[in-house]
């Protein structure tokens, strides 16, 4: 059996920035719908951590820090690749 981990998750500002139209175009589906700001920190018990940071300047990118006691990485990524991990609706199941 796996260790329990006690996990913290902070979520500041996330905002989504869709016109009238843009709205009303997706008829419901929000799945290719990503923030443009705001951060989601994830931190382990240890202090590890990882960092979403959505202001990349581009909507469909998300910027993300994982760090633990020994080193940082920093890389960009397509939003796609975390949807349906982050999602707790049933789009994301």
């Amino acid at each position: 059996m796996a260790p329990v981990i006690d996990l913290t998750a902070v979520v500041e500002d996330l905002i989504v920035e869709l016109t009238p139209q843009q709205t009303q175009d997706l008829q419901g589906d929000f799945r290719q719908v990503y923030p443009v700001t705001g951060t989601l920190e994830i931190t382990a018990e240890d202090g590890s951590r990882i960092l979403l940071d959505a202001a990349t300047g581009d909507s469909a990118t998300v910027s993300i820090t994982i760090e633990n006691s020994y080193e940082t990485i920093a890389v960009m990524s397509e939003w796609s690749t975390w949807d349906a991990d982050l999602r707790l609706d049933e789009v994301g199941q």
